[in-house]
This record gives structure tokens, sequence and C-alpha cells, in this order.
């Protein structure tokens, strides 16, 4: 499992790892505190964006809620065109 899949577990008590829990605390994972904004960025989409008759033009990548952040921005680019949306939790 990668690192970051073992501090996301680790949070939710799914898995136990020395290293993945100092990682959570480090990176603010727990406590009633979360930040108030996360970035999750997957830069340029790299994939054909022509089939056929049909073409690809933009793609909008909505960020999955997690449970270190209020706010997340998610940001995607194809055809040279930056996508950016927003999400936000609340209660």
């Amino acid at each position: 499992m990668t690192l970051i899949d073992a501090v996301l577990l680790n949070t939710y008590n799914s898995c136990c790892e020395r290293l993945a829990e100092k990682t959570a605390k480090v990176l603010g994972y727990f406590g009633k505190y979360k930040k108030d904004l996360g970035i999750s960025n997957l830069t340029v989409i790299d994939i054909p964006t022509s089939y056929g008759n049909y073409k690809i033009t933009n793609i909008i990548f909505v960020p999955p809620a997690v449970s270190y952040s209020n706010n997340i921005i998610g940001v995607s680019t194809i055809n040279g065109k930056m996508s950016i949306s927003y999400h936000n939790i609340t209660k």
C-alpha cells in the first residue's frame, strides 16, 4: 500500500502503521480542526481527445471529499484548457 493510502486508512482506524500515523499527524489529518483549503491537481490529462465523430473539449474534475479539509479545489487540463472546480463540505 502507498504511504498516502496508509495515512488515510490510519486516519479512520482502518490501518495501524507507525509511519502512517506520524505522517497523518504532521499533515494535520487528526484532530477536530480541519484545514480550510485543499487542492487536488490532475495536471494535464494525457488521453486521446478524438474518438471518431466525438471529441473531448473539456474535462471537469470534481475532487473527492476528504477528512482533513472543508474546501477542496480540483484542477485539470485538457486541450490547453484548464478547469477549476470547487467542492465545499458542510455539516
